[in-house]
């Protein structure tokens, strides 16, 4: 498996269908795609703020220690803070949140409509056992100087390209050459398929 930059209306869209409801148009999307190059997962972050983003997760058995480090690694050097939010009954998340590091920071109610409430759980850069040493203290040196000025996420704030009126992409961090599934798959998303 491994990360897919620079698709993120595709990931977006695969993401959507696999959520009751559908998922609302992300700040970025970044895919986990298989040897294949078929979409396997689907990592969206909508920014909060320039410190804050808040992280859907949409994989099915897709993300390895490796998908978690670069992940983990790519967004921290971004932000420096990372929240999951989940349903009370999300035994997937509620398991695995801890595991990949995120502390339990309470509940929001109503925040998925009325009796709907939310788990949430956060991580900060200084906190993720994912990091180099080095990024961290990278990372602390920037901690009250402001927001990173890493600006390859172009994808900051949903802004808009001005010939499409889509959200830029997160591309840039990485660069990943999809294969002909991901080109197809992207095609069909285009065409509404």
């Amino acid at each position: 498996m491994q990360l897919l930059w620079g698709h993120d209306e595709t990931v977006w869209r695969w993401s959507s269908r696999r959520f009751e409801g559908g998922l609302e148009r992300p700040t970025w999307a970044v895919g986990i795609i298989d040897r294949r190059g078929t979409l396997r997962g689907g990592l969206l972050g909508d920014e909060i703020n320039s410190w804050s983003v808040e992280v859907t997760i949409c994989s099915q058995h897709a993300i390895s220690n490796d998908i978690a480090k670069a992940f983990f690694r790519a967004v921290f050097a971004r932000y420096w803070r990372m929240q999951v939010s989940t349903t009370k009954d999300n035994t997937v998340v509620k398991a695995n949140a801890p595991k990949w590091g995120f502390q339990f920071e309470g509940t929001a109610k109503g925040y998925y409509g009325l009796g709907r409430d939310a788990l949430r759980y956060r991580m900060t850069a200084a906190e993720c056992r994912w990091l180099h040493p080095q990024q961290k203290a990278s990372i602390h040196g920037q901690e009250t100087q402001g927001a990173s000025s890493d600006r390859r996420w172009s994808g900051r704030k949903r802004a808009k390209s001005a010939e499409h009126g889509e959200p830029r992409s997160a591309a840039g961090l990485q660069s990943t050459e999809p294969d002909q599934s991901v080109r197809q798959h992207a095609a069909m998303a285009a065409d509404g398929h």
